[in-house]
């Protein structure tokens, strides 16, 4: 797993330096310069991207949420299928087959 995390970091240092150039090295010598891990605006940014991502994750799990409607009839058509049997096998069946 290190050797996949070095070999992104060299690939992304790598974009850098052909896109805007600079690389990684550089970078991290400017946020040490201005200091901006101790950044009040830097943590403020962070902050909203945080919020962000929240409300992106938020509105994913709304969507792969189903309703409470076909919640209600799923558990409503199990309680139908009755108490499960179990075979020889150990495996549980209910008394029809799909």
């Amino acid at each position: 797993m290190n050797l996949i995390s070095t070999v992104e970091t060299a690939k992304t240092s790598d974009a850098m330096q052909d896109k805007f150039g600079f690389d990684l090295s550089h970078l991290m010598t400017g946020v040490k310069h201005f200091d901006l891990e101790n950044s009040e605006e830097m943590a403020k940014f962070a902050q909203l991207i945080q919020m962000q991502q929240r409300t992106e994750m938020q509105k994913i799990l709304e969507q792969i949420t189903p309703p409470k409607e076909d919640v209600n009839a799923m558990i409503v058509e199990a309680i139908n299928l009755g108490k499960p049997q179990i075979k020889a096998d150990d495996t549980m069946t209910f008394e029809y087959f799909l």
